[in-house]
């Protein structure tokens, strides 16, 4: 099963617009919970969110910057038990922004700018802060989803000035 691991992650790496990340998906779903990492290298460590969020309202309640591959750029999150799922969510999310961007480009839809899911536990919004970049806003369900969408743009507009700096 490693093999076609590797086989259709690379697949997916040449083309980030083939449907290979749903057998990748399905494959990685079948194989159960990966094993406890052992601690990052320096350069997989994600960043203190005070550097890409610095000063937005909640930045220590839910926020997630991830690379089009999951890497987390900024930001961190908790369930409610306050038990950290950065790594988790990030893994999950990983290539929701390009098939985000495809299913509207195949519906005609045109450039998609959120996606906004009210959850038992709370509430969530994913924008892509630039193109391919995709950021998560959670907060608990008391927090309206207008509000929400207030919180999500503020902080895309941080997290995309700050990506603008890096290079």
């Amino acid at each position: 099963m490693a093999d076609d691991v590797k086989a259709l992650s690379a697949e997916l790496a040449r083309d980030p617009d083939s449907l290979v990340f749903l057998q990748l998906g399905e494959l990685l779903r079948h194989k159960g919970p990966a094993p406890e990492p052992m601690a990052p290298a320096p350069a997989a460590q994600p960043l203190e969110e005070a550097r890409v969020f610095a000063g937005l309202e909640g930045a220590e309640e839910g926020l997630l910057l991830l690379d089009p591959s999951g890497q987390v750029l900024g930001g961190a999150l908790k369930d409610p038990a306050g038990r950290d799922v950065t790594d988790a969510v990030a893994a999950y999310l990983a290539g929701v922004s390009q098939e985000a961007g495809r299913t509207a480009k195949l519906l005609g839809l045109g450039r998609w700018t959120g996606l906004a899911a009210e959850g038992r536990h709370g509430h969530a919004h994913l924008t892509p802060p630039t193109g391919s970049a995709l950021l998560l806003v959670v907060r608990e369900r008391a927090v309206p989803m207008g509000r929400l969408a207030i919180i999500a743009q503020r902080a895309a507009l941080a997290a995309r000035r700050w990506l603008e700096a890096q290079g």
